[in-house]
């Protein structure tokens, strides 16, 4: 080791330190001056990150185009939803799409599920653009990515742009949790809970809303009682989602087809 190693910063490290003691803009810049040491763009979009928390909108801009022109598929997502969003900058659908397609041309599948998400979420009072939504998470599905495979099936249980299956959508949820999608686990937590679509099974929705939690789907607690260790009643359950108190005879005469009625007292919107 040279002598001029002896003195080398560890720029990373530095940051984490400053990270840890609360003071982000420092940190940041160490960041950023270890990415210009290593081109390691994990670095940069740190950096970016502590620019956020600190509300440095033009730094953050920085740093995820500097990412972005190393071909850094998450700065490329990034950048792609604050123009889709029009967050800190002038909503732009066409420049979001670039980017977009940018991430998916350096290898990333995230990139389709959010890339259809700006036709799915965001121009729902466009249906015809579903259909360009599930063309985006059909291809985003075959290269891999777990979120796409959970957003198709929810878009056969809602009848978003297809005809409502719920096999189908069963058959995707299934799909998902191959790579561990929480909210895969939640969407099957949630049939088994119910009876839709499969013959009700508290045991079997208990474990699929544990690991939806544990993998971070907050919408799985809703379902499981305070210490965790048991489900909700379904007569509460009943209630919140579908507005009325029920008895337990009528769940379980819950038939295998969803009816729209069934389906917009669903808890809305889990993507």
């Amino acid at each position: 080791m040279g002598f001029a190693d002896l003195f080398k910063k560890d720029y990373a490290e530095l940051a984490l330190n400053e990270a840890r003691n609360g003071n982000y803009m420092k940190a940041a810049e160490h960041f950023k001056t270890a990415f210009n040491k290593t081109n390691n763009s994990e670095y940069i979009i740190n950096a970016a990150t502590l620019y956020e928390a600190c509300n440095e909108n033009g730094l953050l801009l920085e740093c995820l185009r500097i990412g972005s022109s190393k071909g850094d598929a998450n700065c490329l997502i990034w950048l792609g939803n604050i123009y889709r969003d029009g967050q800190i900058v002038k909503a732009d659908r066409t420049l979001a799409e670039n980017y977009y397609r940018l991430a998916t041309e350096v290898g990333s599948s995230f990139a389709y599920y959010m890339w259809g998400q700006m036709y799915y979420v965001h121009c729902k009072n466009h249906p015809t653009q579903f259909h360009t939504a599930m063309g985006l998470f059909e291809e985003g599905f075959v290269r891999g990515s777990s979120e796409c495979a959970n957003i198709i099936g929810e878009m056969y249980y809602y009848g978003h742009g297809v005809e409502v299956d719920i096999q189908k959508a069963l058959e995707y949820y299934r799909l998902s949790i191959q790579d561990h999608n929480a909210t895969g686990y939640y969407n099957l937590g949630r049939h088994y809970y119910f009876g839709l679509g499969v013959k009700r099974d508290d045991n079997v929705a208990y474990n699929y809303f544990i690991e939806a939690e544990k993998r971070g789907c907050h919408y799985a607690a809703e379902f499981l009682s305070k210490d965790r260790t048991k489900l909700r009643s379904h007569l509460e359950m009943e209630a919140k989602y579908f507005g009325k108190v029920i008895g337990n005879a009528a769940v379980d005469s819950i038939t295998n087809t969803l009816t729209e009625g069934i389906a917009d007292g669903i808890a809305e919107g889990i993507i």
